[in-house]
């Protein structure tokens, strides 16, 4: 924490946002309180509940964040094959925190449908997927295997590598991924057979 406060009703709310999303995917957000957020955020704890009204409403919006920069992700990609190097790159770099949230929510045994259900998230992946001639339940079970993968891989990858001792870097591993999953994306959505040349 530094000793700059944010200055003004919109810098607070994204530190604030901030705040929140680095700690609720650091512990958990049952264990995260308004004055640690508050502290890390550099602002009086008042403010959490001005600003959100309370801690569930605050993770609401840190949750709707990442779902609004997920639905402008998809909705960017012009083909299929383009979504995995996007999603694989906003869950490593832009959005590392998201995986861990989402972990921890479940841990914490909250409604997961609920989360699962909002849209920008595994439908909205489903329906990007969707093409010509493929069968809506087919699209909606790729989204459901590669979303799994990506989000375990995430989550798991250094704990993997490092028990595997691979000495590969991580980011030549998360190009390994993307190719391995664009690959698969690409043999469902035309019928042919992984590996095929």
């Amino acid at each position: 924490m530094t000793d700059d406060k944010p200055k003004g009703k919109q810098a607070t709310t994204e530190a604030l946002l901030d705040a929140a999303d680095e700690l609720f995917a650091e512990r958990g957000p049952n264990t995260v309180t308004v004055r640690d957020i508050s502290l890390r955020a550099n602002v009086n704890h008042g403010l959490v509940h001005r600003h959100f009204g309370s801690k569930e409403a605050l993770l609401d919006q840190v949750l709707e964040r990442h779902v609004k920069a997920f639905t402008g992700l998809l909705s960017n990609a012009s083909e299929p094959a383009e979504i995995i190097p996007l999603l694989q790159r906003e869950l490593c770099i832009n959005r590392p925190s998201f995986v861990r949230l989402l972990a921890f929510l479940m841990l914490e045994r909250r409604e997961a449908l609920q989360i699962a259900r909002r849209p920008g998230g595994v439908a909205t992946f489903a329906q990007v997927l969707r093409g010509p001639g493929i069968p809506e339940e087919d699209t909606r079970k790729l989204a459901a295997i590669l979303s799994a993968f990506l989000y375990g891989w995430q989550l798991f990858r250094e704990f993997t590598v490092t028990a595997a001792a691979c000495e590969t870097s991580l980011g030549a591993l998360d190009d390994d991924v993307e190719r391995i999953l664009v690959e698969i994306l690409d043999s469902v959505l035309h019928k042919t057979s992984v590996g095929a040349a």
